[in-house]
């Protein structure tokens, strides 16, 4: 069930009057009233943003109306609100178009390494504008650490990319070079109850540190050069 709609004692019409019916049949009316009555205000919305405006305003209140344990979680996104769907600006569609690590004196993360994770986020040019976009990184490896796992965009308008300060992940020394699971919550144009919300699942390489010590100058070779190089090096701090 992704919505719900009043279904008791809805009045409609009997061959010869009226009547009151319970169920589905008066139920589904309500709801499919309401998506009619958003596309004809929003004759150029798709299909996807009709039915994203119509879920994503409906009232969690659904839940406290009717609060019997064995439907908690099984009534959609809440109880249909033409009102609310009808006034609430179209959202944004808020995508992930890249990063830019800076980490070690490769940009490429290894155990022990602290990383600073900038990530480029973008708003689809046919949606609506984002109004205080938050960002929120995690991952389940208890060898990485998210020392700031919230960043504030701010707004993006649409057909804006948007990057801001980084996220800084901590990895561990005993992490096992693999691949590192994140996802990134972003939410925006909170009112109330009803807010943008989308999750993006992230991918980044975390490869064995094959770092040579004593090779100042990274031939991947130990040889005069390097002492060379120290030997300036102190000489000149």
């Amino acid at each position: 069930i992704d919505l719900s709609a009043p279904g008791e004692n809805i009045r409609s019409t009997t061959a010869t009057s009226y009547s009151s019916w319970d169920g589905s049949s008066m139920a589904s009316p309500v709801a499919a009233s309401v998506f009619g009555l958003v596309k004809s205000y929003n004759p150029t919305w798709t299909n996807e943003m009709v039915q994203t405006m119509v879920l994503e305003t409906a009232d969690p209140i659904i839940y406290t109306v009717n609060s019997e344990s064995y439907l908690e979680g099984r009534l959609g996104r809440g109880r249909v609100d033409s009102y609310l769907a009808l006034t609430t600006p179209l959202f944004p569609n808020i995508e992930y178009v890249g990063e830019d690590l800076i980490a070690g004196n490769d940009n490429i993360i290894n155990p022990g390494e602290e990383v600073e994770l900038f990530i480029i986020l973008f708003n689809n040019p046919e949606w609506g504008n984002a109004d205080n976009v938050i960002a929120n990184l995690t991952t389940n490896n208890s060898n990485i650490t998210i020392l700031n796992p919230t960043i504030n965009y701010g707004d993006i308008n649409v057909g804006e990319a948007m990057v801001t300060e980084p996220f800084i992940l901590s990895i561990d020394d005993n992490i096992n070079p693999s691949e590192g699971q994140f996802v990134l919550n972003i939410t925006s144009n909170q009112n109330g109850y009803v807010e943008y919300n989308t999750s993006i699942d992230l991918t980044y390489s975390i490869e064995e540190n094959n770092t040579l010590l004593g090779d100042i100058n990274q031939d991947t070779l130990l040889n005069v050069l390097d002492i060379v190089m120290l030997v300036n090096i102190i000489l000149h701090s």
